[in-house]
């Protein structure tokens, strides 16, 4: 049995002109990594106290019009401040209306990332909507390792997820590279590198380094593999760094 970590990703925040909602589905494994934890105990206590702090900052917009209230809470404000941490995440449960999401992976797990040889970082996303969410939502867009046998003991379950999503170049062999015809042969020899005329190059993430050889325009991105607590550190000093900016303009 593999030993466990626990990660709580910010979800984002929105207003859709309907209702307030997360922007991210719980289930798509993606959103800064606000904290990491060796147990789900504290883990749980840290997701309660996020959603109760966040609450607070919005005005409880995230309960009173979420898609599921029913205008149960509408104007509710005095009465939701009061609630305790526990009997407000009873309510945000019961209405699905959720800011955090609450992981569990194999602590060795690692996953695919992207990093700008040129730009000497990793490829980032930046996913704060508008004024209405309120928190910084830097992360690292990352994808699960195809076959990794820790696959199976994360929740929640990934099967239905991209995993390892190819590079997509676009353009004919001769477009694509000065040597083509040395390209033609590498695609030849490696059933992973695939052509679809008339101009569609479909590689996979390990087969960057010998298909950049032959372009004109290599690939600036390289791929590297983070476990979940590395991404954790780099995506805390993103937002550590978003939060300097933003203050220092203003």
């Amino acid at each position: 049995m593999q030993e466990k970590i626990y990660a709580i990703r910010h979800l984002s925040f929105f207003y859709t002109d309907e209702w307030y909602e997360s922007l991210i589905d719980y289930t798509d494994h993606t959103g800064h990594i606000t904290d990491l934890f060796d147990n789900k105990e504290d883990a749980v206590s840290q997701w309660k106290q996020l959603e109760y702090d966040f609450s607070h900052k919005v005005h409880f917009e995230n309960i009173m019009y979420c898609e599921y209230s029913h205008e149960e809470f509408h104007g509710q404000e005095d009465l939701l401040a009061q609630k305790s941490v526990d009997e407000l995440f009873e309510i945000i449960q019961k209405l699905q209306c959720h800011v955090y999401g609450l992981y569990e992976y194999p602590k060795q797990l690692k996953q695919l990332v992207l990093f700008n040889k040129k730009s000497e970082q990793y490829d980032f996303c930046d996913l704060r909507m508008d004024e209405d969410d309120v928190e910084s939502n830097i992360f690292i867009p990352s994808n699960f390792i195809k076959d990794s046998p820790l696959n199976d003991e994360i929740l929640p379950s990934i099967h239905d997820i991209v995993i390892e999503h190819d590079i997509d170049l676009k353009g004919t062999l001769e477009e694509l590279s000065d040597t083509p015809l040395l390209l033609q042969h590498l695609i030849e020899e490696n059933p992973d590198i695939r052509f679809y005329a008339p101009n569609s190059l479909k590689i996979q993430f390990k087969d960057l380094a010998q298909v950049n050889a032959l372009l004109k325009k290599p690939i600036e991105e390289e791929a590297r593999y983070l476990t979940i607590e590395e991404i954790y550190q780099i995506e805390k000093q993103l937002n550590q760094n978003h939060v300097k900016g933003t203050d220092s303009n203003e």
